[in-house]
């Protein structure tokens, strides 16, 4: 099979991404003495850098990956919302669903950086649900486009609501896929597929140590929530990929790991495209877990090329498919 002509459709594909809006902010020091106030770092600050994060920045690798991007979000009256809105921008992304609030301000993250290493994160956010007045403008945004495939992407920020997920879920003609955070398993029943990290899968499961319990608790978890597709990342232990018809044990790719900031972002995004371009779950996991072997490899959350997807599956492919398993529990 060549992997190739899948990644050509991403092209054609238009995604909606809805979900919690966030601003990366990177500030980058130098730490060269000790603050006489308290036994702490006096960081040099030299330079600071904007980037999209949460659905934001799961819209943007969809957009580097060549497809159609439209976001609904919420994001504050400030100048961080602001900053979203240029990026956005400057990146091609549609933001016609992104509601400017003037009742909450945008979320941020802002990492501070001294010679490579994160010192501190200081998140500034508001997770109170979406008042009435901001529901509204979501819901109304959310009938109205069409799209080859729907991503909830949930960072726990107040976006979501049972209300708004119903309306994603019944509603829409398109497929839809997950970025569940601790709570709303119930209610994304029907959903195409879902992606837990493996921290949250073991939340809402119960399990053993042994890996074939594990194996069952997954096929468990498809059936009893409803869900078409499951694949639960496992961080340097690839993923679980779950279907009716079984489980797929997924290798990691092997890369140095410099920072996990928006993996799951990258797979969320990838899962998405490789599967609505026609590619099976197993072969959709695979590429997904290459394209997170990749974004690892960079500092904070960056998204992942063409370019360099398909020279990592011309390297890899053949020697990871190989250490595919699949575990048939029918």
């Amino acid at each position: 099979m060549r992997i190739e002509k899948f990644l050509s459709k991403f092209k054609d594909k238009k995604v909606l991404v809805a979900g919690d809006i966030i601003l990366d902010i990177y500030a980058y020091g130098l730490v060269e003495r000790i603050s006489p106030e308290a036994p702490v770092p006096v960081v040099d600050l030299r330079e600071e850098s904007y980037r999209l994060g949460g659905a934001a920045n799961v819209a943007l690798n969809l957009k580097a990956l060549g497809a159609e991007v439209a976001l609904s979000g919420v994001i504050g009256q400030d100048f961080y919302g602001k900053k979203v809105l240029e990026l956005l921008r400057e990146n091609e992304i549609h933001d016609e669903g992104v509601v400017i609030s003037t009742f909450r301000h945008t979320t941020v993250k802002t990492r501070i950086v001294s010679q490579g290493q994160q010192i501190i994160r200081i998140d500034k956010e508001k997770r109170e649900p979406l008042i009435e007045e901001e529901k509204k403008k979501v819901l109304s945004f959310l009938q109205e486009d069409a799209v080859d495939a729907i991503i909830i992407e949930d960072y726990n920020k107040g976006f979501f609501s049972p209300d708004i997920i119903r309306v994603i879920i019944e509603g829409k003609k398109a497929p839809v896929f997950v970025d569940p955070k601790y709570k709303y398993y119930e209610h994304f029943k029907g959903a195409h597929l879902v992606k837990p990290n493996f921290k949250e899968f073991v939340r809402v499961s119960m399990l053993n140590e042994d890996e074939m319990n594990v194996m069952q608790a997954a096929l468990r978890f498809r059936k009893n929530f409803g869900y078409k597709n499951v694949v639960i990342t496992r961080g340097d232990q690839g993923m679980l990929a779950v279907s009716q018809e079984g489980v797929y044990e997924i290798p990691a790719l092997k890369r140095e790991v410099f920072d996990v900031t928006g993996a799951g972002d990258t797979v969320i995004s990838v899962l998405t495209l490789a599967m609505i371009s026609g590619l099976s779950i197993e072969d959709a996991a695979l590429l997904a877990s290459i394209a997170a072997g990749i974004e690892v490899t960079k500092v904070g959350a960056s998204p992942v090329f063409p370019g360099e997807l398909k020279d990592a599956v011309k390297e890899e492919w053949k020697k990871m498919k190989e250490r595919v398993r699949f575990f048939d529990f029918t």
